[in-house]
């Protein structure tokens, strides 16, 4: 007989690093550590340059604010220290922020579908064929975890790629495009290549430093969404395998209020968080580019369009399925049960026409049942956040 161990599956494979710090058993939380790192390097390479910060701080960046508020006009000032380049220190936080958050959806990858099989909600085959195969289903996707970690090599050269082509587009002044101040369209492009000479991390003599920084940074934050969004894959694809092969249940009690798929929420709220601060720190970067350097970030775009809509769509189209199928055998087991009760009692007698009753409350209990993981509060607040990155970063794309 299978038990609820045969379906753990083992996320942590598909990093190195994850590995490593699972087999510890440290607490999450220290991942966090890594944005006072990445800040402490970052203010190591441009401090002694005098690249830190700028001369007049205040009133340059209240400057900047109100001009991306369109309350009053950008500064004239072309000097871009790093605490003046305000989408490469949201990058920074978000990363620390996602690979917590990367770590903690590997830990409840690992035990979900236990959860699920504990809580009577994932049923496996006894014996037979159909067991074999989820058995079987479950050694490939921890295969997969574990290649995708004997690959890492290869994302990272990946990453290092993304980073440069990122690099490459902004030596056309774009990324600073948003902040140059009013006047005629010749004038705020040469403002922003101004911007990108004195920018900290450009492809400058004297920048050197910022440019191996920036460019490693770049490569992490890439490096840690692709290893992110394997892992989310082939958890994902472990369900699809195995639709067919085993059988879905609910909690009709509604004990946890989620009929039991709490589990489900959990997971997916992690996901959806670590998605939406992925799309703001996409936002802080694509906000100052043109459509002529879509090309070289397009790695990046193409995750930032379809990763969210993806990881909600996706899971929850899997669970319609399973509460359909469901439903389908309830109703038709309840059927069943109230004609053999029927058939047990005289023909006309009251307690057959109570049965009858009983029968069609029951069935429209089971039609009616459905398990909605988000209210409609948290589907509107998601969706509100998401489009309203995607819409700005597109107009400002396309309107340059």
């Amino acid at each position: 007989m299978a038990s609820a161990h045969d379906l753990r599956l083992e996320p942590e494979k598909v990093d190195p690093f994850f590995r490593w710090f699972a087999h510890r058993q440290w607490h999450p939380a220290w991942l966090l550590l890594l944005f006072p790192a990445m800040f402490a390097v970052l203010a190591l390479v441009t401090a002694p340059k005098g690249q830190f910060v700028h001369p007049h701080p205040l009133q340059t960046y209240s400057r900047d604010l109100l001009h991306v508020l369109h309350v009053q006009d950008g500064s004239t000032d072309t000097d871009f220290p790093l605490l003046r380049d305000y989408p490469s220190l949201t990058c920074t936080a978000v990363t620390a922020a996602t690979l917590l958050l990367a770590f903690l959806n590997c830990r409840l990858m690992a035990t979900f579908a236990q959860e699920l099989h504990e809580g009577g909600l994932l049923l496996l085959p006894e014996q037979g064929q159909a067991r074999d195969e989820v058995l079987r289903a479950v050694r490939r996707t921890n295969l997969r975890f574990a290649r995708c970690g004997q690959f890492s090599w290869v994302v990272a050269l990946g990453s290092l790629a993304t980073a440069a082509l990122l690099m490459t587009a902004y030596r056309a002044g774009g990324a600073f495009f948003a902040l140059a101040p009013s006047g005629a369209e010749a004038e705020r492009r040469a403002w922003s290549k101004a911007a990108y000479t004195s920018w900290w991390a450009a492809l400058t003599p004297g920048h050197w430093a910022g440019v191996v920084v920036y460019g490693l940074f770049a490569a992490l934050i890439s490096y840690i969404m692709i290893k992110h969004n394997l892992m989310g894959i082939c958890f994902i694809l472990f369900f699809v395998a195995i639709r067919n092969r085993v059988t879905y249940g609910v909690d009709q009690g509604n004990t946890d209020g989620f009929h039991g798929w709490s589990p489900m929420r959990r997971l997916l709220g992690y996901v959806i968080f670590s998605l939406l601060l992925s799309v703001v720190a996409f936002s802080s970067l694509f906000i100052g580019m043109s459509a002529g350097e879509i090309p070289w970030t397009a790695p990046f775009l193409i995750l930032y369009l379809i990763a969210l809509p993806a990881y909600i769509l996706v899971p929850n189209r899997l669970l319609k399925s399973a509460m359909r199928d469901f439903r389908t055998r309830e109703i038709a087991s309840t059927r069943a049960e109230f004609a053999q009760a029927r058939d047990d009692c005289p023909p006309l007698s009251v307690d057959r026409f109570q049965l009858r009753e009983l029968e069609r409350a029951e069935l429209n209990h089971l039609r009616t049942l459905d398990v909605r993981l988000f209210k409609i509060k948290e589907l509107v607040a998601t969706a509100s956040v998401y489009l309203a990155s995607l819409v700005a970063t597109l107009a400002r794309i396309f309107m340059h």
